[in-house]
């Protein structure tokens, strides 16, 4: 604790909030950096579009690229998880 992860996680789902998701403590906690990221469409689903929801996520993986000192590991490829 207390050094800058070199890699990052970001949670995200289009309507539930993950800012404070269950497994944030979890991963920092063994030195992986993590952000718990909303949608636009949090509370919207009948409004939920995919491709603006991507761009939301795009978004917070920018986000964490400007952390000083990081090097963002995912400027060639985005792996990407859901259930």
């Amino acid at each position: 604790m207390g050094r800058k992860p070199k890699v990052a996680l970001i949670a995200t789902h289009y309507q539930i909030d993950f800012a404070e998701h269950y497994l944030a403590d979890y991963i920092a906690t063994r030195g992986i950096g993590f952000l718990g990221w909303n949608t636009r469409f949090r509370g919207f689903e009948s409004s939920f579009l995919l491709d603006h929801a991507l761009v939301d996520i795009g978004v917070g993986v920018r986000w964490c690229g400007r952390w000083p000192g990081w090097k963002p590991w995912c400027c060639s490829a985005i792996p990407a998880a859901g259930r």
